[in-house]
């Protein structure tokens, strides 16, 4: 019986530490954050600290004391603003007021020019009515610099004094543009002085009528009653053959004028009785200058101021013989021939 208590106690005893053992390792197992040791408890103003959790039985854990949880820090959403100070409201900064752009309403149609000066390159116009924005001007204000977007650089010239402006006075005075070298003018061509002088008014006819056209006989060429007439017919025509009226003819002594037109279109006459006349055109207004002419052989009515070729063409004498005859012994026709002559200008 002794023996059975024995063993009975023996096995008791290693029950019991075993499970001692068991619990401990249970208590080592649990997470920290389960028990809160009493040195983080956060101390209550005016208390003692609270003692240490112990373990009354040393079979079982105690249970742990009921801990102060930790005061929590203050969220910043928590946290009271502080009230900002008033300040004073800050002075707005006043503005400079900006001059008012330059311009110019031109009054008439001007000139755009490369710099202040008519001896600058004309760039173009500026309308009358047109407004252009002044960008500089001369030191003494006679010309403005203006925007002009026809000039290669945008920029032109025009005269002050032809227009309506507005600020002018505030523009700066620009940088003007060198004055520009006048071309050098070619050497004149040397013009060859005509050999001819130029004549207006050219003899294009000048023609002694035949005995039968002036009224009178001559079977065979040679004269055997001489005719009536004894006048010179002037016919004055422009360059087209035109008659031309207004016309004066005059003759080298300076007889009496006449004006063509006076019996027909173009046409004037001159009585012819012995002495002859060397006629040419005299004036011509519609020239607006003297004209030049050339002058007519002596148109006569002696026999032997007449060119013996007119007198055989004429039918007064049949060769060159029986006119120089007739001539001596006077028997043709003297004082009754008669003519035409015809002026023409040239231009």
């Amino acid at each position: 019986m002794t023996k059975l208590y024995r063993y009975a106690t023996f096995y008791l005893l290693l029950a019991a530490m075993l499970w001692l053992t068991n619990c401990q390792n249970e208590l080592a197992l649990e997470p920290a954050s389960t028990t809160t040791p009493a040195s983080a408890l956060t101390p209550t103003a005016g208390l003692p600290n609270a003692a240490p959790t112990t373990v009354e039985d040393p079979g079982r854990a105690a249970s742990p004391a009921p801990t102060s949880s930790p005061t929590a820090p203050a969220s910043p959403m928590d946290a009271p603003l502080p009230t900002p100070s008033p300040t004073p409201a800050e002075a707005l900064p006043t503005a400079t007021p900006t001059p008012e752009q330059p311009v110019v309403t031109v009054e008439v149609d001007l000139n755009v020019r490369a710099g202040p000066g008519t001896n600058y390159e004309r760039l173009g116009l500026l309308a009358a009515g047109s407004t252009a924005a002044i960008i500089g001007r001369t030191e003494d204000g006679s010309w403005w610099q203006i925007i002009y977007p026809a000039a290669p650089d945008g920029r032109g010239w025009i005269a002050a004094g032809y227009g309506a402006a507005s600020n002018a006075e505030s523009a700066p005075a620009a940088v003007i543009p060198p004055t520009p070298i006048p071309p050098t003018p070619a050497p004149p061509t040397a013009t060859p002085a005509p050999t001819v002088p130029p004549i207006d008014f050219v003899i294009v006819k000048q023609r002694l009528w035949s005995n039968e056209e002036n009224g009178g006989f001559s079977p065979n060429g040679s004269v055997n009653n001489c005719g009536y007439g004894h006048e010179i017919y002037v016919t004055v025509v422009d360059a087209a053959g035109n008659p031309l009226d207004g016309v004066t003819i005059s003759d080298t002594y300076n007889n009496p004028r006449q004006i063509s037109g006076s019996i027909g279109p173009g046409r004037a006459q001159y009585l012819l009785y012995f002495n002859g006349y060397n006629l040419f055109v005299a004036e011509d207004p519609s020239a607006g200058r003297p004209v030049t002419s050339e002058i007519s052989h002596v148109l006569s009515g002696k026999d032997e101021e007449i060119p013996i070729p007119w007198l055989i063409e004429a039918h007064y004498c049949a060769n060159e013989g029986e006119c120089v005859e007739r001539i001596g012994r006077n028997s043709l026709c003297r004082g009754h021939y008669s003519y035409d002559l015809v002026f023409q200008r040239q231009w």
